[in-house]
């Protein structure tokens, strides 16, 4: 499977954040989508910030260039829940900060 990746899991990375309830909560967000890059998600009423960020450790032929001694959540991805041909929709996806403030 990895022969043909197009390493679609070392292009971003996700955390989660506290629910934002009040005003500010909201602004804070539209705050952090100014910067280039980010977007928030929600998913089973969870929020998360993404940062569409490619690994310094990927390898021009998609492939890890640290594998051996690559970081913990690295080795506990498996090809069971590969993203490869995912096109999963989040229930909540945040692009812009125009669209957080509506």
């Amino acid at each position: 499977l990895c022969d043909h990746c197009t390493a679609k899991c070392c292009k971003y990375f996700a955390w989660p954040i506290e629910r934002p309830v009040e005003r500010a909560d909201f602004d804070y967000i539209r705050w952090a989508m100014l910067h280039s890059q980010t977007t928030f998600f929600v998913e089973d009423d969870d929020w998360y910030v993404l940062v569409h960020t490619t690994c310094k450790h990927l390898r021009p032929d998609n492939l890890c260039g640290i594998y051996e001694t690559r970081p913990e959540i690295c080795r506990e991805y498996s090809t069971n829940d590969c993203e490869f041909d995912s096109h999963y929709v989040y229930e909540k996806y945040f692009e812009t900060p125009e669209q957080v403030y509506e």
